[in-house]
């Protein structure tokens, strides 16, 4: 965390040098993530002074329902948060909206602290102290050299399945799946981390948010629907195929798993 007195308005120079680089037009939208309540106020006064829109979130479950919103197009992320890794945010909103500037702001890191960083999605890893206005600056920076086409969602793959985020649409071996909202909500996560074991609570916060957290019986219903679904498609295909496995973790969440066509009878 943070701590306020690493946040400084100058960097320590008499002369005032180079301005900042201004806020995009329209306004860029900065998710603040820092559970300090002092050190959040200091960072959305700064990044409001210089045009930015602003909103703030002090949990890591907070973030990762916040973060989803295609308004905001930054994501300054404390590493150390209460109650979610703040890897697994920085992990799990790349993978998301890979369009997203993600920049984690820490009171102290080594190098493997800033690599481990890096490699869950942070587009840069900042250690205090850090002058506010040098930190809005290098967040205009991030969003300057933000390629265009990075805002390009990619199509999921497993198997025989192919998921479209952009256009919401889902096929199984060129078959169309049809899914109902929450439906494809889950299969897209699931297929954003095929072959990795999703925890259920993360998966009804993303799916259905915060307020149904720690209530399993609607995920449950889901999961059984979605698999019929895969399998009523796979039975329409034009050639024998399997659907992708969603494997029950006891105790634990689902996985999203292909089963190769060598497992096909006969």
């Amino acid at each position: 965390m943070v701590p306020p007195a690493a946040l400084g308005g100058r960097t320590g120079r008499t002369s005032p040098g180079p301005r900042p680089v201004p806020a995009p037009t329209p306004p860029a939208g900065v998710l603040l993530v820092q559970p300090d309540a002092r050190v959040r106020t200091n960072l959305q006064a700064a990044f409001r002074a210089h045009g930015y829109r602003v909103t703030v979130a002090d949990t890591g479950r907070d973030a990762l329902v916040e973060g989803l919103d295609p308004a905001v197009d930054v994501l300054l992320l404390d590493p150390q948060l209460p109650d979610v890794d703040a890897l697994r945010v920085c992990r799990t909103l790349r993978g998301e909206r890979p369009e997203l500037v993600i920049v984690v702001l820490a009171d102290q890191a080594d190098d493997l602290d800033v690599i481990a960083g890096l490699d869950a999605g942070a587009d840069d890893y900042l250690t205090a102290p850090v002058g506010l206005i040098a930190l809005v600056a290098r967040v205009g920076v991030r969003l300057s050299r933000r390629p265009r086409d990075r805002r390009v969602t990619r199509v999921l793959e497993c198997g025989d399945l192919v998921v479209d985020p952009m256009s919401r649409r889902c096929t199984l071996a060129g078959q169309q799946v049809e899914l109902r909202l929450k439906h494809f909500d889950l299969l897209t996560l699931l297929a954003r981390e095929a072959g990795r074991t999703v925890r259920r609570d993360d998966l009804i916060l993303r799916v259905w948010g915060e307020q149904r957290v720690g209530s399993s019986k609607t995920l449950d219903v889901h999961v059984a629907s979605l698999r019929q679904r895969l399998a009523d498609a796979a039975r329409r295909a034009d050639r024998p195929v399997l659907p992708p496995q969603i494997r029950t973790v006891r105790g634990t969440g689902y996985r999203l798993e292909s089963r190769p066509a060598s497992r096909l009878p006969g």
